[in-house]
């Protein structure tokens, strides 16, 4: 038992955080899985202040609401999976923060654009937030594991 542990820890040895930041390509896919899920978490302490203090939504269902985009980030990684085969992951990550634009627009509400101060925009968006959540990591994972891959420091089992 002991001996496939040692196995393990070998193929890992050469992987520190700085062969990370070393690479850039590495790094800035980091950077903006970090971003990407940053951006779309600050909302929760905000909105749900928002919801119970201007729309009235009891405490004991704000959790619903933002289970909607647990339950949307379900579908997306699938969506996100296929896309990734049809068009670039790079491209399938700007759609997904171009998305993630107009999701924090929806969540607003946005009195920049006019948008009504409804509950059902923010629905939208907050349902949005997870769907495109999964289409931001799915293939910036999929890209960090094929760059480590391409510097001979990581070997999948």
């Amino acid at each position: 038992m002991e001996d496939v542990s040692l196995e393990h820890t070998k193929v890992y040895e050469h992987l520190t955080y700085l062969t990370y930041f070393k690479n850039p390509q590495i790094a800035i896919t980091l950077m903006s899985a970090c971003f990407s899920v940053v951006f779309t978490l600050y909302l929760e302490c905000i909105l749900s202040l928002e919801l119970f203090n201007n729309y009235g939504v009891d405490h004991s269902m704000l959790g619903l609401y933002f289970f909607l985009s647990s339950i949307t980030y379900v579908f997306g990684a699938p969506f996100s999976s296929y896309l990734s085969t049809i068009i670039h992951r790079r491209y399938v990550v700007l759609l997904a923060f171009s998305l993630m634009i107009i999701q924090s627009l929806l969540s607003g509400p946005s009195s920049l654009l006019r948008l009504p101060d409804n509950l059902t925009l923010i629905v939208i968006g907050v349902s949005m937030m997870g769907f495109n959540l999964s289409i931001a990591l799915v293939p910036l994972l999929s890209e960090l594991i094929e760059t480590l891959e391409g510097l001979d420091k990581y070997e999948p089992s």
